[in-house]
């Protein structure tokens, strides 16, 4: 059985991992540190992917 932590899975750009905030007249989007913007939710399941996937590297070894 896989868990992971949610903590700064939205507050953490996918792309950098820089701080992340949303946008504040289109809840949607996000922008970071970096400069990089997109969609706030494919963002966070990018985060949460990222995570699923060293939670089972962490597994194997």
């Amino acid at each position: 059985m896989l868990e992971t932590e949610q903590f700064y899975i939205s507050s953490t750009c996918a792309i950098c991992g820089a701080k992340a905030k949303r946008v504040r007249k289109q809840r949607n989007r996000y922008v970071c540190e970096n400069g990089h913007s997109g969609n706030a939710y494919l963002n966070m399941a990018r985060n949460l992917c990222r995570r699923c996937v060293e939670g089972f590297q962490e597994e194997r070894e």
